[in-house]
This record gives structure tokens, C-alpha cells and sequence, in this order.
């Protein structure tokens, strides 16, 4: 179970940055490419036993899901799938200070050091 949070989070991550670092026409996988990805990282890799991702962009809202529950348990999981958060409320809140920051740099309301 903790390989599959680790996994989860550190998609999460992953995904944060390729968002707020990429250009608005990059475009996102198609749904079969996602899974195909999603295949690879569980069967090939085994870096978990099942991975969920959700896709969210204009005109388009999907749930791609691949692999099993836990290894007793076989069943399919899907976006209705509950996973185990532990204790990353942490990591969300320096994800959220973080692009705060970036905005206000932007901006203009911010500098690089001192106080947000």
C-alpha cells in the first residue's frame, strides 16, 4: 500500500510541475497512451500494483486506471478507488505555497528572497 501512495504522490508531483511549467498547446496523452504508461510502470517496472490517473483540461475529463488493489486482492481498481493519503497534507501545502509563489513573481508582487 505504501508503494502505491509513494507512487501516487510522486505522480502527483510530477504532474504539478509538467503543469505549471508547460506551455498552454502542450497537449496531454490521449487516454490509450496514458494507459499504455500505466501498463508499463506496473507490469514492466513494478512500481505498484495499480495506478490511477485523472485527466482534467478543456473539453475533456477522463480516469484511466490500471492494475489490482493490494495482492490479496485482485479486483480492478477505478476512479471510485479509496487509497490511503497518510500524512502528505505537508507536501499539498508547500505544492500550493510554492505555485503561489511563482505567481506572485510573475506578477511582480513578490520577490525571489525574502518574506512571501
Amino acid at each position: 500500500m505504501m508503494r502505491l501512495f509513494a507512487l501516487a504522490l510522486t505522480m502527483l508531483l510530477v504532474a504539478g510541475q509538467l503543469w505549471s511549467q508547460a506551455p498552454a498547446s502542450t497537449s496531454i496523452p490521449p487516454d490509450s497512451e496514458i494507459l499504455n504508461i500505466l501498463k508499463q510502470r506496473v507490469d514492466d517496472y513494478k512500481w505498484s500494483l495499480g495506478i490511477v490517473v485523472g485527466v482534467i483540461e478543456p473539453g475533456r475529463r477522463s480516469v484511466v486506471a490500471y492494475g489490482q488493489r493490494s495482492k490479496g486482492d485482485s479486483r480492478p481498481i477505478d476512479g471510485n478507488t479509496v487509497f490511503e493519503i497518510g500524512s502528505i497534507t505537508k507536501v499539498f501545502t508547500s505544492i500550493l505555497l510554492a505555485r503561489l509563489k511563482g505567481r506572485a513573481l510573475r506578477a511582480g508582487r513578490s520577490k525571489r528572497t525574502g518574506p512571501t
